[in-house]
């Protein structure tokens, strides 16, 4: 069992530093290594067009699909990628970008992002009603 175990080290070592999320745990806390995880995070573009959008759903029904045509011309998106590199490099350490890459970089997490209104309004309203069941 010993010679098993020290033949299958080596490949769990190897395996483990040639994994992404373990490399990057080990990155130190630099700008530069922010500026890295913040630029793939807004590569994407889904994050900023959930932004967008919900921003469009509040203005009147007429007005939408003009203001959607006129992201691209305005520059829009190019804005808000660069105000949003700046923040998430600004405000979050190399390891808490490291957990929300999956996250604001992704369709699925930008899904998910998307489902958090109705979560917590959820979550809210049972916890109303169970203190309303304790003052009872």
């Amino acid at each position: 069992m010993h010679s098993y175990v020290s033949k299958l080290l080596p490949l769990i070592f190897i395996f483990s530093i040639s994994n992404s999320s373990f490399a990057e745990e080990a990155l130190l806390d630099t700008s530069q290594n922010r500026a890295a995880i913040a630029t793939r995070i807004v590569a994407d573009g889904s994050f900023i067009m959930m932004v967008l959008d919900n921003e469009i759903q509040k203005l009147p029904i007429d007005k939408q699909a003009i203001m959607r045509q006129n992201f691209s011309k305005a520059g829009i998106m190019e804005a808000m990628q660069k105000a949003l590199f700046l923040s998430f490099s600004e405000n979050f350490t190399v390891s808490e970008l490291i957990i929300l890459e999956p996250l604001y970089g992704s369709k699925t997490g930008v899904d998910a992002l998307n489902k958090f209104g109705k979560f917590n309004g959820d979550v809210a309203k049972n916890m109303i009603l169970e203190m309303s069941r304790l003052r009872k």
